[in-house]
């Protein structure tokens, strides 16, 4: 059975305050550590990596379009590891007793290394240069108003979900009332969202992605011969 590595993240979460200060979250020394045996989630899971009886979402798929996420794509990509199979983006209002309390950010990929599925922050790679950051934070804000326009109210959780084949999607949380310490403490599974999250409710998606990817490419003669039984096929 393949081991599941949650825990193993390169985490720089970055959180801005209401003064516009910044804050990047650290990693705890021990959990995570696969030699621990201690996996973290930021999903708020026992340490084994198993989910809690709650529910593991409340963020629901966007259905409209907006060019900012394949922007979104183009600039993360950049920055990704080699191999990576997804890329997740979470960007979550906080909130402290019913008042805005800044944003937390979450920019991670997940790949496989040796068979364990594993989450590796990318956002200092993104933040640090002032192009990339500076094209993020534009087509952020531009996904952000297209959602906004399109359902008619702010979201408080913006999530990104971009695979190596392709695919992407956009899932909202309309009200997230979590805290900056919730968010320290990753104590609020329906709302934090990042690789970590993904490996644990999404593993056997990933599982699946990482097969298919990895699948040789048919050769010359085999894409011919399926073209000719295609062909057939359509003057039956």
């Amino acid at each position: 059975m393949r081991r599941r590595d949650p825990g193993v993240d390169s985490r720089d979460d970055h959180r801005t305050d209401d003064h516009g200060t910044d804050d990047h979250g650290t990693d705890d020394p021990v959990a995570g550590d696969p030699a621990s045996g201690d996996p973290a989630s930021d999903d708020g899971a026992p340490g084994d990596g198993a989910p809690d009886d709650r529910a593991p979402d409340d963020h629901v798929t966007w259905d409209g379009r907006s060019t900012a996420v394949g922007a979104l794509r183009d600039v993360l990509v950049e920055h990704a590891p080699t191999g990576a199979l997804r890329l997740v983006l979470q960007r979550l209002a906080l909130h402290e007793q019913g008042r805005p309390a800044g944003t937390h950010e979450s920019i991670d990929a997940i790949l496989d290394v040796h068979g364990n599925l594993v989450s590796m922050s990318i956002a200092a790679a993104v933040r640090s240069d002032p192009s990339s950051s500076a094209r993020f934070e534009r087509a952020v804000s531009t996904l952000r108003a297209d959602v906004a326009a399109d359902l008619e109210a702010e979201a408080d959780s913006l999530e990104v979900v971009l695979d190596a084949d392709g695919t992407q999607r956009v899932m909202v949380m309309l009200s997230a009332d979590v805290s900056p310490q919730e968010v320290a403490e990753r104590s609020h599974p329906r709302a934090l969202h990042g690789g970590p999250h993904h490996i644990t409710h999404h593993a056997p998606a990933l599982d699946e992605l990482r097969d298919r990817l990895a699948a040789p490419s048919p050769g010359p003669m085999r894409r011919a011969w399926s073209a000719v039984r295609a062909g057939l096929r359509r003057t039956r």
